[in-house]
């Protein structure tokens, strides 16, 4: 098997991969010509040209534009489909504090489909995607830099792929793309402070040189010859002309290949369009004339034995509309809805032809004449109200006249509309004519039969757009990613609290947001009812979600339907949070609460920390003063959820919320002190007035106070004891934490001794058997 280095060897050599792209452009050949005919027929070019149109006597050449408005009816499907739902994709976070989860997960979604809205290019690409897949099959999208977030389309005929490749791409491994750099975008890829190593810059020099000497005025005199500084301001101010389409592009070949196996990358050459003959490179003479076409036989770029990417999914992405029924399915052998309607759709086109030729037949004057001097007398002849027809002329009758058969002619036009309503029913919305109205059973089988032709066609071009959203979303996480939709998506969502270590698509599930109906508004709103008539059997959170798609499905606006019946609506209460409320009665008791291992502690300590707030902020509005009952009570929260944080403790991820966390009780619990405090200078204020009342009943509210307070001080010995000793265990934790730390460097740094050590011994071993090789080889060469 071959090595990286070897396949990589293999393709420096330009002309190589020159003949390569030339051997798919011959075999791309008659495909390229059978979707130049399929093109000529939506775009409403007549179904005959003008030679055969002449040689048969065509009076009446016209496309019917039912094809191209077939085609219209399916892109508008796929945009409907692709579009108009609020969020094109939506975020599940599976790494991470399990209970902030779905919070990261709804942040990503918002902030990523935000940066997406706002971007034409993105929106711009799903649509013309659509329209590939819809006329031939294949909608292919590009990445030619690493620095963007969103593809580029590129033309079915600008892809060259290797016969008998899957629509999987599993067997896929070099395809190349036709690029046409204008000198000022060649200009700027090839300059600048990040400018890719990859680019020969003489090569790059050389077609930048050609272009400006065929398109500037060349001066008499040689002086620019000796005024550098010159030369390159006139190039400087030129670049926004050489950008626009009076000049000439310079073309080439991006081409694209895989390591030995999956796993060694792909790799990057371009070459020039032009053919590679000369076997060295010749540096065009700056000042001098250019040569007819420029020398191309070094590469235009080269990534050399870098990697340009780690796998096919982050250069290039095909969505396929495939309706091929022999599998496995290959990528040449695609069938379109394009390809599906074009034999009816030509038909159609040259009946509607025949058709109105004979319409316009039928409102000729026919005469029988016997000669040529009655066809002069005709032509002289007056033939109006008051006209006379010549003698030996004669008109010939209606019923003497051909007729074509209209009954024929009207079964003709039927059977091709009632085939390209099927051919076109599992991508666009069916409008066929009926002969009566159907009852509402019959609508609805109706519209499940559509329904399953468009959600299955719909289903597989999601499941692809699925797989490129992936990428953009990788992209959009790399950090040092210089496109300013990336940027702005890291930081917002930093800000609402994202860690940076979640913005990893692979801790991500990404699922594409699917419209009802699969942009098929008939079906869509079929479904609405069906949805309404559920609703008043349905709970509150799922009625104001069927308002929410029932609004958006009738004025088509995700954005009115999220400001009149929001899909969050109320923020939801989990079970511990619920738990957490009716247990704040219980602690407020000074009864004890067990924690059990399913509950989410972050949810108890949040309502229990509101709870006391409240209850604390409230005494103090009051007047400053609380009950005894009240201050065990508080005692008995405070030590409940320092229990509770202390769990939480252990996980390093959630070190700042405790700290947090603490810092909010342990200003309440001040509170609650100064309440201790108040409390007691008011019992030593009654016994100080002891004498003056019953002494019996004083001395049973004394004996009682003194209860009272021996329960709070032995709360607050408690509580000290509880924070003594969960000091203890934290410095414990820690020093085991250090200890743990020690021995894992100390078992590293023998698993990497170990590994040098076996690796020196690899390569003494390597040398040893490349020396016997050579001592053979030249003992060998001895005998002989």
């Amino acid at each position: 098997m071959s090595t990286a280095k070897e396949v990589t060897d293999r393709w420096d050599n330009a002309s190589l991969v020159n003949q390569q792209v030339w051997d798919w452009r011959l075999a791309d050949l008659p495909r390229g010509e059978n979707r130049t005919i399929l093109d000529r027929l939506y775009n409403g070019d007549p179904p005959f040209d003008e030679a055969l149109a002449e040689e048969n006597q065509v009076e009446i050449n016209r496309n019917n534009l039912e094809g191209p408005n077939l085609l219209g009816n399916a892109r508008r499907q796929w945009n409907s489909a692709m579009l108009k739902s609020g969020n094109f994709f939506n975020i599940a976070v599976h790494r991470g504090a399990r209970n902030m989860r779905r919070e990261y997960g709804h942040t990503i979604t918002k902030h990523i489909n935000r940066v997406l809205r706002k971007s034409m290019p993105y929106k711009e690409q799903r649509r013309q995607t659509g329209a590939a897949v819809m006329l031939h099959g294949i909608g292919p999208t590009h990445w030619d830099t690493r620095r963007g977030m969103v593809p580029d389309v590129v033309p079915i005929s600008s892809v060259m792929v290797p016969s008998e490749t899957l629509v999987s791409g599993a067997n896929i491994d070099r395809f190349a793309i036709f690029r046409e750099y204008t000198p000022a975008q060649l200009y700027t890829l090839t300059h600048g402070p990040k400018k890719d190593p990859g680019w020969q810059m003489d090569t790059v020099m050389s077609q930048w040189e050609y272009v400006r000497q065929m398109t500037q005025k060349q001066p008499n005199a040689t002086a620019y010859q000796y005024m550098p500084e010159r030369i390159e301001e006139l190039a400087k101010q030129d670049l926004g002309f050489w950008g626009s389409d009076a000049v000439p592009t310079i073309d080439c070949w991006d081409f694209y290949f895989r390591g030995a196996k999956d796993t060694d990358g792909w790799y990057r050459r371009i070459i020039l369009d032009w053919g590679v003959t000369q076997e060295n490179y010749k540096q065009y003479p700056a000042g001098g004339k250019p040569p007819e076409k420029p020398d191309n036989s070094s590469f235009l770029y080269t990534s050399g034995d870098r990697r340009f990417a780690n796998s096919l999914n982050e250069i290039i992405h095909f969505n396929f509309g495939d309706c091929s029924a022999v599998t496995p399915f290959r990528y040449h052998s695609v069938r379109s809805l394009g390809w599906m309607l074009w034999g009816v759709c030509d038909l159609e086109n040259r009946l509607h032809c025949k058709f109105n030729e004979a319409i316009f037949e039928q409102l000729l004057w026919f005469f029988r004449v016997a000669g040529n001097a009655d066809m002069t007398r005709i032509k002289k002849a007056l033939f109006n109200h008051m006209g006379v027809i010549p003698a030996g002329v004669a008109m010939v009758k209606n019923d003497e006249r051909y007729k074509p058969d209209a009954a024929l002619i009207e079964m003709a036009f039927n059977r091709n509309q009632s085939a390209m309503q099927r051919f076109s029913s599992s991508f666009t919305q069916d409008g066929g004519k009926n002969e009566k109205e159907m009852t509402a059973t019959e609508t609805m089988a109706r519209v499940n039969t559509v329904n399953q032709l468009v959600s299955g066609m719909m289903q597989l071009a999601y499941e692809y757009e699925e797989a490129k959203d992936y990428e953009i979303c990788r992209r959009a996480c790399i950090r040092t990613l210089p496109d300013p939709m990336a940027k702005a998506f890291q930081r917002a969502c930093l800000e609402d609290g994202v860690p940076e270590e979640i913005l990893d698509v692979d801790c991500w599930e990404l699922t594409e947001e699917r419209t009802l109906g699969s942009g098929n508004k008939q079906i869509e709103m079929a479904q609405v009812q069906f949805l309404q008539q559920l609703r008043p059997k349905l709970g509150p959170d799922a009625q104001r979600k069927v308002d929410h798609i029932s609004i958006e499905s009738a004025l088509d606006d995700a954005a009115i339907a999220e400001d009149l019946a929001p899909l969050e609506g109320q923020t939801k209460v989990s079970s511990s949070m619920h738990d957490a409320m009716l247990s704040t009665e219980r602690l407020m008791r000074g009864l004890i609460f067990v924690p059990s291992p399913d509950m989410v502690y972050e949810d108890y300590v949040k309502v229990w920390l509101a709870d006391l707030t409240q209850m604390v902020q409230g005494a103090v509005e009051s007047g400053g003063m609380a009950s005894p009952a009240d201050i065990i009570g508080w005692q008995t929260m405070d030590r409940t959820i320092e229990s509770f944080l202390q769990i939480m403790d252990s996980d390093e991820e959630q070190a700042d919320k405790v700290r947090g966390y603490r810092q909010q009780l342990a200003q309440q619990m001040n509170e609650v002190k100064a309440f201790v405090q108040r409390l007691q200078q008011q019992m030593k204020a009654q016994q100080a007035n002891g004498g003056n009342g019953n002494g019996e009943a004083q001395a049973a509210v004394a004996a009682e106070q003194a209860k009272t307070m021996a329960e709070i001080q032995a709360n607050q010995a408690l509580a000290a004891q509880k924070l003594k000793n969960a000091e203890a265990s934290h410095a414990q934790k820690t020093a085991q934490r250090q200890v743990q730390f020690e021995m894992d460097q100390q078992r590293e740094d023998r698993r990497t001794n170990a590994e040098i050590r076996r690796k020196a011994d690899q390569h003494a071993l390597d040398i040893t058997a490349g020396r016997i090789k050579t001592l053979d080889q030249a003992t060998e060469e001895e005998q002989a």
